[in-house]
């Protein structure tokens, strides 16, 4: 009956409750979300339950009182079908790339234990098999420091040893290059050192002007690496962030000194190594020089990497990237984010794991560097570092990390489709062993169809706070069989064939 607006059984109203025939149980008090008491708790067949703030009837079952009955609770929903197609492939990946330190200050006051362990965190759990070796254009000149060119004399087919300081170089090298290229060897992989050139355009000479000089240069450094250590760089990064130094501005000049230096080289006994650029400051200006260098033809032959940088960060544009992608794809290079320049003041401005996830899908990148590899106690676009001197990963990493452990160089991207909530990325490496990356947006259950039979690992990051890792039960996967997984909350999720 309808009594002051409400609805309530018979013999109850709104404002006087009716006996409780029979020894019926006192009314029981409202649940949260509905007012008043159970009206129906004084009838013998049925009780209240309380749905979305209003009372409903149920039917009573032996035993149970309206404070404890409910409405079943949902069904959870249904996991989110990604399917895996390795017959459509995308890029080819050459491998994960960190910058030394810019001061090795850092690193030398650091015990060779704690350095140790930071070495061994970077290549065998962040799985960096590529590193980042600056030569500063002032090596040409008796400091060995800045970018105050002293050309060794006139002549730039007759390199004066006397002429170049490698004393920051070596150090670099004794300190960083070669514990880490001795760690990436034990794992069974190939160390590639991409040695780029960093000029500010402050001498009254210059190796722009001078593409000949710059290719001597070179050589020099070549040279002396194959003496000294047994190796030579496996790339040349013709110089970094051209669009910000004057001269270097003028693609055209990129495009000379990787004609002269690839000659120089080949005469001089080397191979040719991989040429990379232009290495533009952001996404936005590669484009232009890509296009102006390719009006060079046999220059842009010689170019096996097209890097950018992204100082722009997250403001970067997918179209820029889009943009870097498709030229990739045109010309047949690689693409590589080879820098992001965070505001070290912010901890949370580095490079992190949606950017390698649109690096990867939206740019292609066959390369993507997160930043230093190893630092005395900052993670901002660090890989590693000490807390409380102890090595450990930097939060950032724990995220990246579900791309870069499993997915090793040689590994083809292929085709995966999920959803907007539930992103994919699958690799197969060079060894045939299957690899599913999924960014969440939230938490959830995945089930991944089109990976062979066999026993998968499963893991997971929580993108939250203290970035949580889950080392999940292993899956064993019959032909034909999806792989079921669940992430608790947003972040990343990834299946590797063990």
């Amino acid at each position: 009956m309808c009594s002051n607006g409400t609805w309530n059984p018979p013999g109850v109203s709104s404002t006087t409750s009716a006996p409780a025939p029979g020894g019926a149980p006192a009314p029981i008090p409202a649940k949260a979300g509905c007012t008043g008491t159970d009206p129906y708790a004084r009838l013998p067949n049925v009780i209240g339950s309380c749905v979305s703030g209003s009372w409903i009837p149920v039917p009573r079952e032996a035993g149970v009182s309206s404070a404890s009955a409910s409405i079943p609770p949902p069904l959870p929903p249904p996991p989110v079908g990604i399917t895996m197609n390795p017959a459509v492939k995308f890029q080819t990946i050459n491998g994960w790339e960190a910058s030394l330190p810019s001061s090795l200050t850092s690193a030398s006051a650091m015990t060779e234990a704690q350095w140790s362990s930071l070495l061994d965190l970077a290549v065998n759990e962040m799985g960096v098999n590529r590193l980042r070796l600056d030569v500063a254009s002032g090596t040409e000149g008796p400091n060995g420091t800045g970018y105050a060119i002293v050309n060794d004399n006139a002549d730039p087919n007759v390199i004066d040893p006397a002429g170049f300081n490698w004393t920051t170089l070596d150090q670099r090298i004794d300190r960083v290059i070669l514990p880490w290229r001795q760690r990436v060897l034990a794992r069974q992989e190939t160390p590639y050192i991409n040695l780029q050139y960093v000029d500010k355009a402050n001498s009254s000479f210059e190796h722009y002007a001078n593409p000949q000089e710059y290719a001597e240069f070179m050589v020099a450094v070549f040279q002396h690496l194959r003496t000294k250590y047994g190796f030579v760089p496996d790339a040349i990064e013709v110089i970094h962030q051209p669009n910000e130094v004057n001269g270097w501005r003028t693609p055209a000049n990129i495009a000379n000194v990787i004609l002269a230096t690839a000659a120089r080289l080949q005469a001089a006994g080397f191979g040719v190594p991989d040429f990379i650029g232009p290495s533009t400051s952001t996404a936005g200006a590669a484009s232009t020089f890509i296009d102006q260098i390719n009006a060079v033809p046999a220059a842009m032959a010689l170019v096996k990497e097209i890097g950018y940088h992204r100082s722009g960060g997250t403001t970067a544009l997918p179209n820029d990237i889009s943009n870097i992608a498709l030229r990739g794809t045109q010309l047949g290079k690689r693409t590589a984010m080879l820098e992001y320049r965070a505001d070290p003041a912010a901890p949370t401005s580095g490079p992190n794991y949606a950017m390698l996830h649109e690096d990867l899908s939206v740019g292609r990148s066959s390369v993507w560097q997160q930043g230093v590899l190893a630092d005395k106690n900052s993670c901002v676009g660090q890989w590693t570092r000490l807390n409380n001197g102890a090595a450990e990963l930097c939060p950032t990493s724990k995220l990246t990390r579900q791309y870069t452990k499993y997915v090793r160089p040689g590994a083809s991207r292929v085709q995966a489709t999920g959803n907007s909530t539930f992103e994919p990325l699958a690799f197969v490496n060079a060894d045939g062993r299957h690899v599913v990356v999924v960014k969440a947006a939230t938490g959830g259950a995945i089930s991944i169809s089109g990976l062979p039979p066999g026993v998968y690992g499963v893991y997971s990051t929580e993108s939250g706070g203290a970035n949580v890792t889950t080392n999940w039960s292993n899956v064993t996967v019959a032909p034909g069989q999806p792989v079921s997984a669940r992430i608790p909350s947003a972040g990343v999720i990834t299946v590797y064939k063990r």
